[in-house]
C-alpha cells in the first residue's frame, strides 16, 4: 500500500513549482547561449535540460517519489513534470511577448 501523507503531497507540489520556476529561469539562459550557434536548437536543448532536471529532482530528492514506486516510474514522472515546466515557460514567454490580446 502506498502511504500518502500531507508532507509528501507538499513536497511534490514544491518540486513541481521548482521545476516550473527553473523552466522559466533557464529558457532565456539557454536562448542566450544557443542563439549564437543555431536558434533552431533553443527549444530542443531547453526541453532536454528540463527533462534531465525533472528526472534528477524526482528520483534523487527524498520524499518526492513514493517509497514503493519503481525507479522507472519515478524517471517517467520526473520527465513528465520537467516537460510541464518547459511548456509552462514557453507559454509564459509567449504571453509576455505577444501580450494579453494575443498574437
Amino acid at each position: 500500500m502506498e502511504s500518502r501523507t500531507p508532507v509528501s503531497a507538499i513536497r511534490r507540489l514544491i518540486a513541481v513549482a521548482v521545476l516550473i520556476m527553473l523552466g522559466v529561469i533557464s529558457l532565456p539562459m539557454v536562448a542566450a547561449v544557443i542563439d549564437t550557434i543555431d536558434e533552431n536548437l533553443i527549444a530542443p536543448v531547453h526541453i532536454a535540460l528540463m527533462l534531465a532536471t525533472g528526472v534528477g529532482l524526482w528520483t534523487l530528492v527524498p520524499g518526492v517519489a513514493s517509497p514503493d514506486q519503481s525507479t522507472a516510474r519515478g524517471v517517467a514522472v520526473g520527465a513528465a513534470v520537467g516537460f510541464v515546466g518547459a511548456v509552462a515557460a514557453y507559454l509564459l514567454f509567449f504571453w509576455m511577448l505577444s501580450g494579453p490580446s494575443g498574437a
